[in-house]
Formats: C-alpha cells, sequence, structure tokens
C-alpha cells in the first residue's frame, strides 16, 4: 500500500480539500448507490434523493455549531453526558433535514419511502462529517494514516449514521396510514432508539482497549445485517397492507390519494 500511495500527490495546503472531499464523499456514495438499488424497482425521483442528501449535508454543518456552543457552555460535562448530547443533535438534525426537504414532497407516496429519504439524509451527513474530519486529520497525520483512518470511519461512523436514520425511517413507515393513532407513538421510539444507539456506538469506539472498538464494530454490522434480514421479511406487510390503510385513512379524511403520507398531519 505504501507503494502504491507513494505514486499519489502528497498532502499540500492546495490538495488537502481535494483529498478529503474525495476520502468523505466517495465511500459513502458506494453506500448509497447499493440501498438505492434495493428501490429500484419504483425509484424515487432523483431531485428528491439529491434534496435529502443535499440537506444532510447542510444538516452537518449546523450540528458542528450546536455540539460546539455546548462544549463551551457546559465545559464539565462528562463524557457520557456529551456524547448523549451529541448524538441527540446530530440524529435531530437529520430528521428535520429530511422534514424540509422531501417529507412533504408528493413523490412521498410508498410506505417505504422515508427509510430511503433518512438513509440518503444520513449519507450526506456522514460524508460531510467525514470530509470536515479528514480536513483536521491531515493536517496532523501522513496520507496513509489519512487513508486507514478514513477505513475505520467507512466501516464505522458512516453505519452508524445509516443504521441510526433507518430506526428513525421505520418509525414512519410503520405509522404510514396510522398516522393520527401511531406517529406521535412511534416517530419519539424511532428518535429515541436512533440516539441510544448513536451513544452505545460512540459509548464502546471511546472506551479503552481493543476489546471495546471492536465491539462497537460489531454492534453496526449485526445490527445492519438484523434490520436488512427484518426488511426483508416486512416487505409484504410494508407493501401491502399499509399502502392499503393508508388508501383507507385518505379516502376517510377525504385526501386526495396522490398526496404524501405525512402532509396533513393533526395536530
Amino acid at each position: 500500500m505504501e507503494s502504491l500511495i507513494a505514486l499519489l500527490p502528497p498532502v499540500t495546503p492546495q490538495t488537502i480539500y481535494i483529498y478529503a472531499v474525495v476520502g468523505g464523499f466517495l465511500p459513502p456514495m458506494l453506500w448509497l448507490s447499493f440501498f438505492l438499488r434495493e428501490d429500484k424497482k419504483n425509484p424515487e425521483p432523483k431531485r428528491v434523493i439529491l434534496g435529502s442528501f443535499l440537506f444532510g449535508c447542510l444538516s452537518a454543518i449546523f450540528a458542528i455549531p450546536f455540539q460546539g456552543l455546548f462544549a463551551l457552555l457546559f465545559p464539565a460535562a462528562s463524557l457520557l453526558i456529551s456524547i448523549i448530547v451529541f448524538a441527540t443533535v446530530e440524529e435531530l438534525s437529520k430528521f428535520f433535514s429530511v422534514q424540509i426537504s422531501a417529507m412533504r414532497d408528493r413523490a412521498n407516496d410508498e410506505p417505504i419511502d422515508p427509510i430511503i429519504y433518512m438513509l440518503t439524509a444520513a449519507i450526506g451527513f456522514a460524508a460531510m462529517e467525514n470530509t470536515l474530519y479528514l480536513i483536521n486529520y491531515l493536517n496532523d497525520f501522513d496520507l496513509l494514516n489519512s487513508i486507514l483512518e478514513r477505513g475505520k470511519r467507512f466501516f464505522g461512523a458512516t453505519l452508524l449514521h445509516i443504521i441510526s436514520s433507518i430506526f428513525v425511517g421505520l418509525s414512519l413507515t410503520l405509522s404510514y396510514g396510522r398516522r393520527k393513532k401511531w406517529r406521535p407513538i412511534l416517530l419519539p421510539i424511532g428518535i429515541v432508539c436512533a440516539i441510544a444507539f448513536h451513544s452505545l456506538f460512540n459509548i464502546l469506539v471511546t472506551g479503552t482497549g481493543s476489546k471495546s472498538v471492536f465491539f462497537g464494530f460489531v454492534l453496526v454490522w449485526g445490527t445492519l445485517i438484523i434490520l436488512l434480514v427484518g426488511l426483508e421479511f416486512l416487505k409484504d406487510y410494508i407493501r401491502d397492507y399499509l399502502q392499503k390503510k393508508e388508501i383507507e385513512t385518505k379516502k376517510q379524511t377525504q385526501e386526495p390519494l396522490v398526496s404524501n403520507p405525512f402532509g396533513k398531519l393533526p395536530h
């Protein structure tokens, strides 16, 4: 690997941002292409996917100042409290980015759509976060160490954001067609699960010892497999039963069938 890296341009003030952007955005885009292929039978419009991704990127930029403000106002806060607060800020930032960019779009007309939008925004968030992280990392370490560190974030931090956002998307999907009764319950549960999962991973990877980090990576990969297998078993229920419930709900409320499921929420 060192011989291949030697062929690349050295890290300089001029190339550091190029390396950071490529290293930050390219790997998450591979995850995005993988997940979008799962929705290839009835793909979402490119404008909605692009909007979710870009707003996910912006949410990372907005989350960082809030985290910095907390650290400034509460310098004596324990590591555990800081981890939970940071996870809460990031998960809420991703959720609201999807609320703004996709949830009220007319393309949001299938039960599975909220999951697609949430994981797309999560990948945008991870891409921007990784890029900003690599800019700082490249200033302190050589290119080889930065590539190795990027590999850890590809298999750890990026998946963390995807999985935690799937929890939120799944809560929206399961409340599809029954939003008056279930959404006020399921959505908070999904957000709490996302924050708890996010916090647990960060606790493990910031712990001392290689076993703690190892268990953190086992956590994200194991959870991802469980979620993907679970969604595979649930897909018929999601596609058929929840879709029918949505049609029944809209007929009762006299909403147009083409409108998105969360366009008119009860107060």
